[in-house]
């Protein structure tokens, strides 16, 4: 099942929405009279609540800023002219399957990106747990193994995977 990535404005709408609630809660004497005891605490109430959301929304809006692009690697500018090793589409996807992040490029009559992105969370002792692990070819992002198999194969030209790069996280790994 192809997926979509998240949209790259959502994090800055978080941080207007709640920029707008902040000031809402500054100027809150303005909005609710002040004569009425009920209203005035009912309003310090929602301004807490609104202050702690607002901080909320910033952080995470912050985080998806850091964080967006960051799955995916990049190749380096120059590849070798030779391949560095020549799979068949089998070895490939073994590959894939085992690496929770992972960046290849192939030459299929061009340069062609393929790979694995994964979310991360550090737990206990600082051990790193992936979850919701992705395969993309190019741009688009496969949940389902199967369909990211079926998608390569139907694209792939020849017989064999030319493999010209692998990385994960910018770095150069060997297969």
């Amino acid at each position: 099942m192809k997926t979509k990535k998240p949209k790259k404005w959502d994090p800055v709408w978080k941080i207007v929405l709640a920029v707008a609630l902040l000031v809402l809660c500054f100027f809150r004497k303005r909005l609710i009279p002040q004569d009425h005891a009920a209203l005035t605490a009912l309003g310090t109430g929602l301004t807490i609540a609104c202050i702690c959301l607002s901080f909320y929304w910033i952080i995470t809006a912050i985080s998806q800023l850091s964080l967006q692009g960051e799955n995916k690697t990049t190749a380096p500018s120059k590849l070798p002219s030779e391949p560095l090793k020549c799979l068949t589409p089998e070895e490939l996807f073994a590959f894939l399957e085992k690496e929770d992040i992972i960046d290849v490029v192939i030459d299929n009559e061009g340069e062609w990106r393929v790979g694995t992105s994964s979310d991360s969370r550090s737990g206990r002792y600082r051990e790193t747990r992936y979850f919701d692990k992705r395969y993309y070819i190019e741009d688009t992002e496969y949940a389902d193994f199967s369909e990211f198999k079926k998608s390569f194969l139907l694209a792939l030209k020849g017989d064999a995977v030319k493999i010209m790069y692998v990385g994960i996280e910018d770095m150069a790994v060997d297969i």
